[in-house]
């Protein structure tokens, strides 16, 4: 079934509607993503008596705060996320490549993992600097995502630890 064609992005109208419902959801994301920082943070307090734990914590946060912006998506936006292809098995590790072109491909990647119940066991593979980007990058650096200079000769080694963490550790992605 054919989806109904957007509006025009020009319009004043529209863009005056786009906005009015950008702005208090952006201020919102960002505000509920520091409190999510903020238990990350506090999380720290566990780490020397259970790195499991600590994981299994900042994995619920960010299960949550990620399924909040999921659930915004759909509800602001009338999102929906339509796959085909091969199933992917719901509960089990895996590894999926995308072709991320823009910022929305992300929250359909969340959406795929919310369905299939890993949502916060997300890894990204992410440019190194992002790390420092207050809110995001902090969440993802408590999540273990794989951070990359794009420098195969600076980035195989840490990439080959992280991935033997993972699998040490039995960590879940």
């Amino acid at each position: 079934m054919p989806l109904p064609p957007l509006a025009d992005p020009q319009d004043p109208i529209v863009r005056l509607k786009h906005l009015v419902k950008a702005v208090p959801m952006s201020g919102w994301l960002f505000g509920t993503l520091l409190g999510a920082n903020s238990l990350q943070t506090a999380s720290l307090a566990t780490l020397p008596f259970s790195r499991k734990f600590f994981r299994r914590l900042n994995r619920e946060i960010a299960d949550l705060w990620w399924g909040h912006c999921v659930d915004m998506a759909q509800v602001a936006n009338g999102a929906r996320l339509i796959t085909s292809g091969d199933p992917l098995p719901a509960k089990e590790s895996a590894v999926v490549i995308a072709n991320h072109q823009q910022m929305t491909d992300i929250t359909w990647l969340m959406d795929l993992a919310k369905q299939k119940g890993r949502l916060g066991d997300l890894k990204w593979f992410v440019k190194d600097k992002i790390k420092w980007v207050p809110g995001v990058g902090w969440g993802m650096v408590f999540l273990d995502c794989l951070f990359v200079k794009r420098d195969w000769a600076t980035d195989a080694a840490s990439i080959e630890a992280t991935f033997k963490s993972f699998l040490e550790d039995d960590i879940p992605l």
